[in-house]
């Protein structure tokens, strides 16, 4: 394998993010990548001669970064690729105190192993946008903050 160079900064073509996700099912690609990446706070790539083979991204809240998504192409897996782009990634952010990320199960695995730990008090949830505005019952619960807001304010919906 071609030594491998991590470079902080924006990825400089579609064609590029395209060779990224070669041979990856249509379904399994993130969306509109090139508009993601355009406006990360932090994008670090990882490229084998002129070849982008790995990319993360990431953005801080606080002391909190928050690690948003990682991919290194199938072929160049298992090589290290994906712990140096987190380290070079968290490198750009020593004054923060932790990193957090949502990811699949199938990943798990490769976090444990660079030093993340499962928080079993989570629970991840999803939700139709439409589903959640307009709901199957609007004369649920208030929310236990307040009369139905977030922010424990009280606000009526015609």
């Amino acid at each position: 394998m071609t030594e491998v160079q991590y470079r902080t900064g924006c990825i400089s073509s579609d064609t590029e993010i395209e060779g990224l996700f070669e041979g990856l099912e249509r379904g399994r690609r993130p969306p509109q990548t090139s508009r993601i990446f355009s406006q990360a706070e932090q994008i670090v790539t990882a490229h084998s001669g002129p070849r982008l083979v790995g990319v993360v991204y990431g953005s801080s809240s606080g002391s909190v970064v928050n690690l948003a998504w990682i991919y290194v192409h199938t072929s160049f897996r298992k090589h290290g690729i994906g712990r140096n782009l987190v380290k070079e990634l968290l490198g750009n952010y020593r004054s923060s105190k932790q990193v957090k990320l949502v990811t699949h199960q199938e990943a798990s695995s490769f976090f444990q192993a660079i030093g993340f730990r499962i928080r079993t008090e989570a629970i991840p949830m999803i939700a139709d946008i439409s589903h959640v505005i307009s709901g199957p019952d609007d004369s649920a619960k208030p929310h236990p903050r307040g009369a139905g807001s977030a922010d424990g304010s009280s606000r009526s919906r015609k």
